[in-house]
């Protein structure tokens, strides 16, 4: 494991490189001690988890345990370590008055086979505007306000968790006063009658770094740009199981083909995007786009580009010139987690 793989406590860097065996049991333990020190008063938990993302890594109580191989067990492990805190929920009586989200960030990263996931019927990965690395499931719990076992099937986006807590928490002025946000409260689909809750959201932007890429409106999909999915094809960049190479390098940005004009495909009917629809028999779909468009670009400002300026002067070293630390008893850490469970 790479030293720029690093573990910090508040301030403190407590391991580096980290160690992966035990990364998932440090960071449940983590969340199950802060649920328990502040359950009795208003909490806010992001609980970032490593599974199901490459480099797969795992502990031994989950290792060469699933008939899934490495990803089913990443994928047991999360299992676990989510259940960890929703059971100190429950032991502690909050649980109707916690909200639980469980949402993943993106889609499979296919090009890496066995290591990857799969989208299903979806097309493309990772990387992609494609629904197959933008189209996630989520799940919600909350006894008591949501009915157990229901299903909803409206499209929404990450970013309406932030304005959905806000509006939970009791700020009624979301998206008020001049102020934009990309997200929208969504909490309306928790109630026992959300199947007659009308779709939150007109239209959904998906960029790649700065170029919009493509939208959903409705029950229709546009593509402006579109990445190569050759890529993701198995038979030809999978051998037993494992990856020719490096193929993430296919889904860079500037490599897009612009469509022009935008290719349309209907989503209701056709959710893996095979068969694409006759732009020009809806033009009224991509007028309205347009329009939608235009207005959402008159919120946005401008900022410096952040990604890509990496300064090996800024590196977080424990002991220079080493880098190298551990502050945890590994061993005598991994018989308490497991022997008490958290």
């Amino acid at each position: 494991m790479s030293s720029k793989c690093f573990l910090y406590c508040n301030a403190t860097m407590k391991e580096q490189p980290i160690n992966p065996e035990m990364l998932t049991q440090r960071i449940a333990a983590d969340a199950v001690q802060f649920v328990k020190d502040n359950h009795d008063n208003p909490f806010f938990l992001y609980m970032g988890m490593p599974q199901t993302h490459t480099a797969m890594i795992c502990s031994t109580k989950f290792c060469n345990k699933s008939r899934r191989g490495i990803y089913g067990d990443n994928v047991n492990e999360m299992s676990w370590a989510v259940g960890e805190v929703v059971n100190v929920v429950k032991q502690l009586g909050i649980e109707e008055n916690t909200l639980v989200m469980f949402i993943s960030d993106h889609g499979p990263q296919i090009e890496e086979c066995f290591h990857g996931g799969s989208p299903g019927p979806l097309k493309g990965g990772k990387a992609t505007s494609w629904e197959g690395g933008i189209h996630v499931p989520s799940i919600a719990w909350w006894p008591g306000k949501i009915p157990p076992g229901s299903v909803n099937h409206h499209v929404l986006s990450t970013m309406d968790v932030f304005p959905t807590l806000l509006a939970l928490a009791g700020e009624n002025n979301v998206g008020k006063q001049g102020t934009f946000l990309d997200g929208i409260r969504v909490d309306q689909l928790f109630a026992e009658n959300h199947e007659n809750v009308k779709p939150p959201h007109k239209i959904l932007f998906h960029y790649c770094s700065k170029q919009l890429f493509a939208v959903r409106l409705g029950r229709y999909k546009i593509h402006y740009y579109t990445q190569n999915v050759e890529a993701h094809n198995y038979s030809s960049n999978c051998v037993d199981g494992q990856p020719m190479g490096d193929m993430i390098a296919n889904m860079d940005c500037s490599r897009a083909t612009k469509q022009s004009p935008p290719i349309m495909f209907d989503l209701e009917t056709d959710p893996g995007e095979r068969f694409q629809l006759e732009a020009s028999l809806h033009e009224d779909v991509l007028t309205e786009a347009q329009t939608l468009i235009d207005e959402h670009r008159k919120t946005l400002t401008p900022v410096p580009q952040q990604l890509g300026n990496w300064n090996d002067d800024l590196q977080p070293c424990c002991n220079p010139p080493h880098c190298k630390c551990n502050e945890y008893d590994d061993s005598k850490f991994q018989q308490q987690v497991y022997k008490n469970e958290l």
